[in-house]
């Protein structure tokens, strides 16, 4: 018994579109739902660890709010997908790895994915147009 397959596209082809469509899907896809959520990640408040007590008296005095990472909100807004990847302003890099200046400053992990089944969805429609093709 002979087993015969046959396919309707190349597999050659579809190989060497596939790093295309990954680091498309990376930049375009992907990083636009991680800044969304990293967005509304640091505007709800829930970024740990909390403010010290010394902190949050100063804040007050000054007149500002009582979220981590969110005294202005220009972190929080500039987190934006670009051409490139993922962009937000500088100080975002430390804060989300922690640093020592002056003091040591813990690390605030504040890149979020809320949704992985959601960017999952969207590869596997890249692959299925990039199969089309």
């Amino acid at each position: 018994m002979k087993l015969e397959i046959k396919t309707n596209f190349d597999f050659g082809k579809m190989a060497n579109k596939l790093p295309k469509v990954i680091d498309k899907f990376l930049n375009e896809s992907y990083a636009g739902v991680v800044a969304q959520d990293s967005k509304k990640f640091i505007e709800s408040g829930s970024v740990e660890p909390k403010l010290k007590e010394s902190t949050l008296r100063k804040r007050s005095r000054d007149g500002y709010g009582t979220k981590p990472l969110y005294r202005t909100g220009e972190l929080a807004n500039s987190i934006s997908k670009s051409k490139d990847g993922l962009k937000m302003k500088g100080y975002g890099t430390l804060h989300h790895r922690g640093f020592v200046w002056g003091n040591s400053i813990d690390p605030r992990p504040f890149l979020q994915v809320d949704n992985l089944s959601k960017i999952i969805n969207k590869l596997f429609d890249a692959l299925k147009v990039a199969r089309k093709k």
